[in-house]
């Protein structure tokens, strides 16, 4: 636990406790009262045991929660403290909801008791209080906006601190817009909602909105009278560390001082408590350099309260700048033991799972540093040895939630710290030359490729094992929310559909957990040995190339049916500026720009070739398979400079990479390996949706953005020759709808949309392509947030639309696009775009791509004919890449 979490334990509302007590006070509660005052802790605690029913009042049973929230943290006694903690705390809710009570009362009783089972309890029994009361306590407070306010951030809290941020901010989200601000404490409850959302952010990583929104629920509260807002000391000391988190030692120092002083002004003194203002103190001198004041301000707080275990992570850090490895080690066992943690543990058996990663990774900092003191391999495979913990911990994290944004975060996490493990192993396979290590380097890359995409392909094998009651109850009750979030996006955010959307992911949630008994986390068992697996299947004329960024370098692997083999090249701000600089240099607007940045794309291109396809040129064969992430992600390789042309050459005279190697694309070698040959029989080839054409013309206006999408006029010449060359069905003009293709979507064995499309970077579920407008008027665009949420098992989708494969990025996932969510759906192959295409010259290439199929051609060659025939047949600038580069095709 760490200071964030201080707002959620000592959180008080501005009534007297006291004062309710001394209303009707029942013999019990009296009774109560004089054994506190007489008799020690746990002969209190002894007392209430075989003296006090079940039946007791909605009082004393409140009165048995607060007094014994104080001795929680007792050495001997205090997990049997806990337990009657949470044993009374859930009567209290069950009576304030049972029986008809005063209202304040109620209120605050219950706000009270939720807020110590959330100090209190564990993880689970957090979520069986979630879903026992939520319901209840939104019908009991619907008139009292500012009660059930406090109540949804109170919720997001715990959700923020399970790490379900999705959940977390639905339900601040949600607390924010229902406060009534002409209510006499609105902004009070205005600034708590704010630090709960500066509190929510912290517990994610994002210190920057952690310190916007920290700094608005200070200036609310100075706005306010003082003395209502005790919890501005926290607010302080959490600013402080937010700033901490950003490596600013200075605002962290300032703000955590000014929380502490604050603190010791209010006259209180809690020794727990105070535990987290000097261990942020401590981080602050320590970010700064200031070694002997971190250490007095963490032995401080190790004083305080020797049983929290980020304290000892500290000073082990502390340790490890000084080099001293044998106190470094000794402290960062005790952090494993207040985890419950043995090097043959099973996850399931620490006491959190939350932040041990994080341990994990100082150890084998620790082994790193030694080994550079030493030079022994032996602290290398343990430093590595520790990643492999890491590894499982994290697959076993994800595992554990059923949200999408959710699994993504944890997976990200990982993805940082797989880097590091490959250059561990990088480091073991040039000392020792052992195969193995370079076998491993593979396969931790891949886990860092589009996992979750693999494993979310595995699931949908599986759905059959589902009752097809329950499995069609899920798909409609998750659309039903998709339309929901749609409309947010469309309209922007309101009370209203927050609140639908917040119960309807209630009624979603619910369904997800009756799907548990049938989910086989099969993600805790990532496959391994992946080249194993896959060199047979190498065909000999093939290769596989995939490129894994790490801190300090760029792993090349090249996989062929002979041999594996790896190539390292250095992360440089050169290379990091030829990889953006690329990008502006291809896309040109006009024929005019293709002259004046010419320059610019032979040195981009050629220089990228030289890093990063030169080295390993020789063993690349015929047929390349490429697999990269970050920013190769949008690099067409077809398009880079195998030499420099002369000044005087034409765009179709340029030495292209594409006239030596045929390319496509794969998320990882592992699903390339897993993509099964499409097993269903399809009656119909080909459907072709083109609804731009002639003079159809599309306005929109989504989040107060405004869209206008007019005419295609080659989308037609497009869409009627490959039905002549391929047969099939059409969809053109106003019969282009989105409810006719998504009803005949399923009937096809390929699909090709010539339309407009968008690509959202900033949420890229919102996405969308553009239809032609229906006959009820309903909305033309299909977001690739309903794309996810298709069962398809088509072989190819052609998206020849602008920007179809690029949107927000998503570190490991490549690009929330709408391309990758028809992968998700079950498509086999893509071809899409990277930036926004020209629909004349769109025409010409996909004309010439399904002439090549059509004659036997594999969809790799087909592509790749079809752009050499365009380069060769076009005349000077029309030979540009920015015209031909920006489809690639992805799959097998």
């Amino acid at each position: 636990m760490t200071l964030k979490n201080l707002i959620l334990i000592l959180f008080v509302i501005g009534l007297s406790t006291n004062v309710i007590f001394a209303q009707n006070e029942d013999a019990t509660l009296t009774l109560l009262k004089q054994k506190s005052d007489s008799l020690s802790t746990f002969q209190f605690y002894q007392f209430v045991q075989n003296n006090i029913s079940q039946n007791a009042s909605i009082d004393a049973n409140f009165f048995i929660v607060k007094h014994f929230e104080k001795y929680q943290n007792d050495y001997s006694n205090g997990n049997n403290y806990s337990k009657l903690i949470m044993e009374k705390a859930t009567l209290v809710l069950d009576n304030v909801f049972q029986n008809e009570q005063d209202t304040a009362k109620a209120i605050l009783y219950s706000t009270e008791c939720l807020n110590t089972i959330l100090g209190v309890g564990s993880q689970k029994e957090w979520i069986k209080i979630y879903d026992a009361y939520f319901s209840k306590f939104n019908q009991y407070l619907k008139n009292k906006p500012n009660n059930l306010a406090e109540i949804l951030s109170l919720y997001s809290l715990m959700f923020s601190y399970i790490g379900n941020f999705e959940k977390s901010e639905q339900l601040i989200n949600l607390a924010k817009k229902i406060i009534d601000l002409k209510s006499q404490n609105g902004y009070e409850k205005l600034a708590y909602i704010y630090s709960r959302m500066g509190l929510d952010r912290y517990n994610n990583n994002n210190f920057q909105e952690a310190i916007h929104d920290l700094k608005i629920a200070l200036n609310y509260a100075d706005s306010v009278r003082v003395d209502s807002l005790i919890k501005k000391p926290e607010w302080n000391s959490t600013l402080g560390e937010s700033y901490n988190g950003i490596g600013d030692s200075i605002n962290g120092k300032y703000y955590t001082q000014k929380g502490l002083d604050l603190y010791l002004k209010s006259l209180k003194y809690d020794s727990a408590y105070m535990f987290y203002f000097y261990q942020a103190l401590g981080e602050s001198y320590l970010i700064s350099g200031d070694i002997e004041q971190s250490k007095r301000n963490f032995n401080i707080s190790m004083n305080l309260s020797p049983k929290e275990k980020s304290i000892y992570n500290f000073l082990s850090k502390t340790y490890l700048l000084e080099k001293d490895f044998v106190n470094s080690h000794r402290f960062l066992d005790s952090c494993y033991k207040y985890y419950q943690f043995t090097s043959d543990s099973n996850f399931n058996n620490l006491s959190s799972q939350r932040d041990f990663d994080k341990s994990l990774k100082l150890r084998s900092d620790i082994y790193m540093a030694q080994y550079q003191a030493t030079d022994s391999i032996h602290y290398l495979i343990q430093a590595e040895k520790c990643y492999d913990q890491i590894r499982q911990l994290s697959l076993w994290n994800i595992s554990e939630f059923y949200e999408p944004k959710n699994k993504l975060q944890k997976y990200q996490i990982m993805v940082d710290n797989n880097s590091n493990s490959i250059e561990i192993l990088n480091q073991l396979y040039e000392t020792t030359k052992e195969e193995r290590y370079l076998h491993k380097m593979l396969d931790v890359s891949e886990i860092n490729k589009n996992l979750l995409l693999y494993f979310t392909l595995k699931q949908k094998n599986k759905a059959s094992d589902i009752p097809s009651n329950l499995l069609e109850k899920e798909i409609k009750t998750k659309l039903e929310l998709n339309y929901i979030e749609n409309k947010i996006f469309e309209q922007g955010i309101s009370a209203a559909l927050l609140e639908e959307k917040l119960f309807k992911t209630i009624e979603y949630d619910s369904i997800k957990k009756q799907l548990i008994p049938y989910n086989n986390f099969e993600i805790i068992n990532f496959p391994t040995g992946i080249y194993r697996n896959v060199k047979d299947k190498i065909k000999s004329d093939a290769t596989i190339l995939e490129y894994a960024f790490t801190r300090n370098f760029i792993f090349i692997f090249v996989l062929n049916n002979e041999k594996l083999s790896v190539h390292k090249v250095v992360k440089d701000t050169e290379l990091e500026t030829l990889l953006v600089n690329f990008e502006n240099s291809i896309k040109i607007q006009k024929f005019a720009e293709a002259n004046s940045k010419k320059e610019n794309y032979i040195h981009n291109s050629y220089s990228i070739y030289e890093k990063l396809v030169a080295p390993v040129k020789n063993l690349l064969k015929k047929q390349v398979t490429l697999i990269v992430e970050n920013d190769l992600n949008w690099i067409p390789f077809e398009a880079l400079l195998t030499q420099k042309p002369p000044k005087s050459a034409n765009f179709n005279e340029f030495p292209y990479l594409i006239r030596q190697h045929t390319f496509n694309y794969a998320f990882s070698t592992t699903i390339l390996n897993n993509n099964n040959i499409n097993a269903d029989r399809f009656n119909k080839s080909l459907l072709v949706v083109a609804p731009f054409t002639g003079e159809n013309k599309v306005k929109l206006t989504l989040n107060e953005e405004k869209f206008t999408f007019g005419p295609l006029k080659n989308s037609y010449l497009e869409a009627i020759e490959l039905h002549k060359i391929h047969g099939g069905d059409t969809l053109i003009g106003k019969k282009a709808t989105k409810e006719n293709f998504l009803r005949q979507l399923p009937e096809f064995q390929n699909i090709h949309i010539a339309s407009h499309s968008v690509a959202n970077r900033k949420r890229g579920e919102f996405s969308f392509i553009v239809f032609s407008k229906s006959d009820n008027d309903q909305p033309q665009i299909l977001y690739a947030n309903d794309i996810y949420q298709l069962k398809l098992n088509t072989d190819m989708v052609v998206l020849s639309s602008c920007e179809s494969g690029v949107g927000e990025e998503l570190k490991g996932e490549g690009f929330n696009s709408i391309s990758r969510a028809f992968s998700y759906a079950g498509v086999k192959n893509i071809v899409h775009t990277l930036w926004k295409v020209d629909d004349k010259h769109t025409q010409k290439i996909m004309t010439s791509f399904y002439r090549n199929l059509k004659e036997g051609k594999q969809k790799s060659d087909a592509l790749h004919l079809a752009k050499l025939d365009f380069i060769q047949t076009e005349q000077m600038i029309g030979a540009h890449p920015y015209y031909w580069s920006s489809f690639k095709l992805f799959g097998n």
